[in-house]
């Protein structure tokens, strides 16, 4: 547990050769135990990372083959953990088809299972899946649903993450305002944790929307605040 938490430290940290390293050696030591929970965390901190590093064939490959494992034993969390990162690829391979039915297959399982954690990183999924499908009302649904589940977990990090998506929702869906106030709210929570570098993500998001709203001025000044 110890190591699983170090990683997802690394993690947090955008480390993603050390979070490799230190997931792939707890996951040794859960495969020993006998622990599939533990196996399914591990797995998704190894995948997050080759996502860092742009490694989306060897994240394939490891989830499908961890995926089959999951689904010989009936774990069905352990099936939802793979089909998140399952989905991640097949959307930026832009197989829409393939990860809407993905991502939506990791939610129910989540959702059956009470985990909102990864019922939330499913629906994060689907609010991209919609939105590059056009359907901005199913983007903005699922964004909020993620949302509601981030601020039951009171997950700051999660809830900003939400927040970002709802934002591109309803950006993409023409609702200028409303993309404008979320991204400012995900921007105040990760300014309160203190996490400068997703901060300025954050700010460049709301300088975004300000250039969509015609306000160039007020777009510069974010730019500037968030490379200070």
């Amino acid at each position: 547990a110890m190591l699983l938490s170090a990683a997802t430290q690394h993690l947090d940290e955008d480390d993603a050769e050390e979070a490799i390293a230190t997931a792939t050696t707890a996951l040794g030591h859960f495969r020993q135990l006998g622990d599939r929970k533990g196996v399914a965390d591990s797995v998704r901190v190894v995948l997050s990372g080759y996502g860092l590093q742009d490694r989306m064939q060897e994240s394939w490959s490891m989830a499908t083959d961890e995926l089959a494992a999951f689904r010989a034993a009936g774990d069905r969390r352990g099936m939802a953990a793979m089909l998140v990162p399952i989905a991640e690829v097949e959307l930026q391979e832009r197989r829409a088809d393939d990860a809407l039915r993905s991502a939506s297959d990791a939610r129910a399982l989540a959702a059956e299972l009470g985990d909102a954690a990864l019922e939330a990183a499913a629906l994060l999924v689907l609010v991209d899946v919609h939105v590059d499908g056009l359907d901005d009302d199913r983007a903005v649904e699922a964004a909020e649903r993620a949302l509601e589940l981030q601020r039951k977990a009171a997950e700051p990090r999660g809830e900003a993450q939400a927040l970002l998506k709802l934002s591109d929702a309803h950006l993409a869906g023409g609702a200028l305002r409303d993309a404008l106030q979320t991204a400012k709210q995900a921007q105040a929570l990760l300014r309160d944790r203190g996490d400068r570098k997703r901060e300025g993500a954050a700010v460049l998001k709301v300088a975004r929307v300000y250039m969509a709203l015609d306000t160039p001025a007020e777009a510069v000044r974010c730019v500037r605040y968030a490379v200070e």
